[in-house]
């Protein structure tokens, strides 16, 4: 039987090395096996931990985050067949997939088995849900509280759920109850796609002239055609790409080395120790988590 060990007496090596290793996109994203170490992620630990407190946990954080989805959707927005045009939105839907994923795993723990190298196709799933929606949250969030709300505008359920709670509830149930990491090459594979994938939508939306129908007017003077104010591409090109070159190579790459940080250390602002939990061999007992 194996038992799961926390990663803090393991040899890491440098984070420049790591960095190198790491970066190029065209390798396995979802090993299980340390390249630097030799130790085997511990996957059912990582992904799958059980126990009452988990599973409450865990119930909660689901129940939340479909909660705010299905009742921005339903009742928050004046047009609901335009509620994905949002990046919140788009946000939103990923982290509510990733908490499906997570609860899924936990429930499934005693049908789920260390792979010998790489991941299954359900820890796949959840792995890539969560690198997306870990970060999806964090940007939407300082970008909506930065850019979008206005001393003055309500602050209700529907976007304090939205801008912060979702976040919060995602980043905890990725990084705390379980363990996942994240990797350099998740940022290319999967974090630029999903940026570039959204400005896009936004670039064909004002190319299409779909317009905004929950803030349009008749008015041809008012700025309210576009999803959002900051991304204006027809009346503000150079003001949208500004936007865009920042969230880019600025905001993007902040948030994604945050993410990693988080996962991967037990001191991230210093890169020391580690949070991960590897597969220790030694041990009789398969229950052991940290």
């Amino acid at each position: 039987m194996q038992n799961a060990s926390n990663g803090d007496d393991v040899n890491h090596g440098s984070y420049c090395d790591r960095l190198k290793g790491e970066l190029s996109p065209c390798q396995d994203w979802f090993l299980t096996k340390d390249q630097w170490s030799g130790k085997d992620l511990d996957v059912v630990a990582s992904f799958c931990p059980s126990g009452i407190s988990v599973l409450a946990w865990k119930i909660v954080a689901t129940g939340l985050t479909w909660g705010t989805l299905l009742y921005n959707w339903i009742s928050d927005t004046p047009l609901p067949s335009f509620f994905l045009a949002y990046l919140t939105n788009w946000s939103l839907l990923i982290a509510c997939v990733y908490h499906l994923c997570s609860i899924t795993n936990t429930l499934l723990v005693a049908r789920t088995e260390q792979p010998l190298d790489h991941a299954t196709g359900r820890i796949k799933a959840t792995w890539v849900f969560f690198v997306i929606a870990s970060h999806a949250q964090m940007m939407v969030t300082i970008f909506y509280w930065y850019s979008e709300w206005s001393p003055g505008d309500p602050v209700e359920f529907s976007n304090i759920s939205s801008h912060g709670v979702v976040m919060i509830l995602t980043w905890l149930d990725g990084i705390v109850v379980n363990r996942i990491p994240i990797r350099f090459m998740h940022f290319w594979g999967l974090v630029v796609p999903y940026d570039l994938s959204y400005i896009m939508w936004t670039v064909l939306h004002a190319l299409a002239n779909i317009g905004n129908p929950n803030k349009s007017d008749n008015d041809p003077n008012t700025n309210d055609d576009a999803i959002y104010g900051s991304t204006s591409w027809k009346t503000n090109t150079g003001a949208a790409l500004v936007t865009v070159f920042s969230v880019i190579l600025v905001a993007s790459p902040l948030v994604f080395l945050l993410q990693r940080s988080l996962t991967m250390y037990s001191r991230p602002f210093c890169c020391g120790g580690n949070r991960l939990r590897y597969v220790e061999k030694t041990q009789t007992n398969a229950e052991g988590l940290n």
